[in-house]
Parts: structure tokens; sequence; C-alpha cells
């Protein structure tokens, strides 16, 4: 998932049950082919903590920033990362669902989630337009 302005969802394609078990199939690209494949920032990335290693989709903040603008970037990765976890509790609070543990098939859990996600831009639309 990924969260373009104003605490939106995109669904990702490529996010299907069996890549959680670490199965392949040809439509499905491998961690490895993902990094190799990543080009710019239009592939998406991802925002982790410190405790993961940097990779080209994979962003981290410094462990110890030595200028003005490592210090910037920190702030701003900070920054970003409270909102999407802001937008998370948001989103677990209307769908009490997403909150604990969902006991389902994984095919089930993929379609409940992508269907939250989907709700939650409609509501945040119509919020938008004032109804």
């Amino acid at each position: 998932m990924a969260f373009p302005a104003r605490c939106r969802f995109s669904l990702s394609p490529g996010l299907r049950p069996r890549s959680l078990y670490g199965e392949s199939s040809t439509k499905e690209a491998s961690a490895e082919e993902r990094e190799i494949n990543h080009r710019s920032l239009d592939n998406g990335v991802l925002l982790g903590d410190s405790g993961y290693a940097s990779s080209p989709f994979l962003m981290t903040p410094y462990t110890t920033a030595r200028n003005a603008a490592q210090e910037a970037y920190n702030d701003a990765h900070a920054k970003t990362r409270v909102v999407i976890e802001q937008t998370f509790g948001r989103w677990k609070r209307r769908f009490h669902v997403l909150h604990s543990e969902i006991r389902m098939a994984p095919e089930k859990v993929c379609m409940i989630v992508g269907a939250c996600a989907v709700l939650h831009n409609i509501a945040l639309q119509l919020w938008r337009m004032g109804r």
C-alpha cells in the first residue's frame, strides 16, 4: 500500500496472498528483481525505521546526521512516518476488523484489506466534498 497526498491508500496489484509465503509466480517479481528493476521514485518507495538497511526502494533515516541536508532528510522522514502511522490508526479505528489478527484465508484477507482501503478513500473523498 502506498500513501499519496491526503492520506489515501494506493493498492499494489503485485501484492498477492502467495507473496506472503515466499512463493513466486511469473507475474510477481522477487525481492531481488524489484531491487534490480527499481529505477526511480515513480516505482514507489517504502519508509522504514533505522532497524532496516537502506535500499533503492526502502528509505531509512541516517543513524547519525552529518550535515544539514541529512538532518532535513531525517526530519522529513520522521514527519512522513507520523502521517503514515496516524493514517493506519484512523483506518484501524474506522474498520475494526483491521485492529487485530484476521483469522481467515489469505485470499479473503487480501480482499478485506483492499475493500477497507477503497472504502476509506471513498469516505475521505466524500468528507472533502462536504457530504
